[in-house]
Parts: structure tokens; C-alpha cells; sequence
């Protein structure tokens, strides 16, 4: 009896042409049959569907799902030929009456089932985590699918005042908006400085009097900053990290959109880079203020690179 294998093989996007990659990975493969297909390029299509819209003085939110979905579909059968034909005149060897897209119906009903048999196992479930999230296109973004750049920026320090004490904690950010998401601030336990102060509260400038507790972790370096840390567990993968350690609660102060929302207060409704001056200005004013510098640092608000982006990503739990 003779046994037959199948390869599914399906790397490439399903709107790109084929390139040297693409070629290198098809003359590697190397089996006894083959069964070709395209990756739906969800993010990447998305993008230049969008591009058109725009083109035409629209935008998917004003052509509404099914019409932005008819579009997409449109755009797939109109572009998503081309890497297949090219892999045809190279000889590749597959089963092209087989040929299968990511997104086709037997392939999602595939897709939904193992979803379904996962949770039934426990091995799937829904709950918050730290994501990529694209305010543009209003998408999560695989780690694998970032770049991290060193950019110039600007480090702002600023006082954390002790509850019912004209003491303060100094503490420095590289993004002041997210001062509305704080819930600690963190010193390195050896810090001979400030850990008189720990399990102290501070009192969130601009909050109206919301207080956060002051704790200590080892994460913390002394050298950086002031040595202080503000703690924004919904806005940050290392201060989810010590959120977790610490159960401190999660506050998402972003929409979709990259504006904030209600849990920022009097910023509700700014974009967050109008809500961050503006914030600061109003720190100034009460005297929050300690410094401005300039800082080059790895950018937390990440280029995404698969989708061709101009836009950069925001922190956040979803």
C-alpha cells in the first residue's frame, strides 16, 4: 500500500506579488504532495482597502460591514491571483485544483470548530491581556509583527504628592496621558531613599484625589529616572507584569480610537498626544511640574511594520 502525504503550504499574502523570500521558501519544500493556498492578509488587505476609500472620500465606517466587506472580497479576487500564477510558471508542483484561501468557507468552519473544541477543553479562554493595538485600523498586532525604533523623545518629571503631606515622591514618564492609568508607584526596595515611603499613598495629579499605594519591586532600577516607577498596568507590558504580582487593578483610559476615555477624567474625548500637553500644561499650572528633558529611548508606541503603517501603536489591554 502506498502512503500519501499532504502539505498544506500556505505563506504567502494573498495580494502580494512574489518575491526572493517567497521563492527561497518554495524551492526548499520538499514533499510528496502538495496542496497550495494564500494567507488572508487580514491586517495588510485591510490597510489597502482602506487606502482606496479614502481615495474615493469615504472611509469604512461610512460604507458601513457588508459594503467594506463586499470591498475587501472585491479587492481579493482582483489582486489575489498574481503570487499563484508566478508560482505556477516556476514549476511548483501542487494540486492547483485544490487550491484553498485562508478565508474560505470550509476552511473558517474548520477554524470555528477547533476554537470550540479548545475552550471545551479548557485550553482556550477570553480575558485581559497587554496588546498592540493599531488606533488606525482599530486591530491588535502579534508581537512578531512590530518593529522597535530608539527615537527621540522627551522625559517628563513630575511630582506624586503623599497623601495629606506636602511631601512628593519625583517620578518620570515618557508619556504623561497615561498618568490617569497609574495604579501604584514603584521603588526599588533597596532604595534607601524612598523606602521610608512604601505602603504610603500618593494622590494622582489631575484626579481629583484618587490615591495609589506606593510599593517596591526589584524591577525597579535605581539609576533610571528618579528611581521611582508610576505603575500603568493597562498601558505598559512591564507594569502589567507587577500589576499581576501586586493585583493591582487594570484601568484602560484608551478607546479604539487612541483618545481617551472616561477613566481619564477632564481628558475624556482628546487624542492622546492633545490629551498628554494638555494634561502637562494643567500640572504646570498647579505646580506638579519638576522638569522637562530631552531622552532617547525604545519607542513604547511601536511602528507596525507588516501593514506598511505611518501610524504608531499604542500600548493597551484588550
Amino acid at each position: 500500500m502506498t502512503t500519501c502525504f499532504l502539505f498544506i503550504n500556505g505563506i504567502r499574502l494573498v495580494f502580494l506579488l512574489l518575491h526572493l523570500m517567497h521563492l527561497l521558501s518554495q524551492s526548499n519544500n520538499r514533499t510528496w504532495f502538495r496542496k497550495k493556498g494564500t494567507d488572508h492578509a487580514g491586517i495588510a488587505t485591510q490597510l489597502q482597502v482602506e487606502k482606496i476609500l479614502i481615495a474615493e472620500g469615504t472611509t469604512r465606517e461610512e460604507v458601513g460591514r457588508e459594503e467594506f466587506l463586499r470591498r475587501v472580497w472585491e479587492y481579493k479576487e482582483e489582486q489575489g491571483g498574481a503570487i499563484t500564477n508566478q508560482l505556477r510558471s516556476l514549476g511548483a508542483s501542487a494540486d492547483w485544483t485544490r487550491e484553498r484561501f485562508t478565508m474560505d468557507a470550509e476552511n473558517s468552519e474548520a477554524v470555528t470548530e477547533a476554537f470550540v473544541r479548545f475552550h471545551e477543553k479548557g485550553l482556550v479562554y477570553r480575558g485581559e491581556y497587554m496588546v498592540n493595538w493599531a488606533p488606525l485600523l482599530k486591530t491588535a498586532v502579534s508581537d512578531l509583527e512590530v518593529e522597535y525604533t530608539e527615537e527621540e523623545g522627551k522625559m517628563y518629571f513630575f511630582k506624586y504628592m503623599l497623601e495629606d503631606s506636602e511631601d512628593f515622591l519625583p517620578v518620570a514618564t515618557t508619556r504623561p496621558e497615561t498618568i490617569m492609568g497609574d495604579s501604584a508607584v514603584c521603588v526599588n526596595p533597596d532604595d534607601e531613599r524612598f523606602k521610608h515611603l512604601v505602603g504610603k499613598n500618593v494622590v494622582v495629579p489631575m484626579s481629583g484625589g484618587r490615591t495609589i499605594p506606593v510599593i517596591a519591586d526589584d524591577y525597579v532600577d535605581m539609576e533610571f529616572g528618579t528611581g521611582a516607577l508610576k505603575i500603568t498596568p493597562g498601558h505598559d507590558p512591564n507594569d502589567y507584569a507587577i500589576g499581576k504580582r501586586f493585583d493591582l487593578p487594570i484601568i484602560n483610559i484608551m478607546n479604539k480610537d487612541g483618545s481617551l476615555n472616561e477613566n481619564a477624567g477632564d481628558y475624556n474625548g482628546l487624542d492622546r498626544f492633545d490629551a498628554r500637553e494638555k494634561l502637562w500644561k494643567d500640572m504646570e499650572a498647579e505646580g506638579f511640574v519638576i522638569k522637562v528633558s530631552q531622552f532617547l529611548f525604545i519607542c513604547s508606541e511601536d511602528k507596525c511594520w507588516r501593514a506598511a503603517c505611518t501610524h504608531t501603536l499604542n500600548r493597551s489591554t484588550g
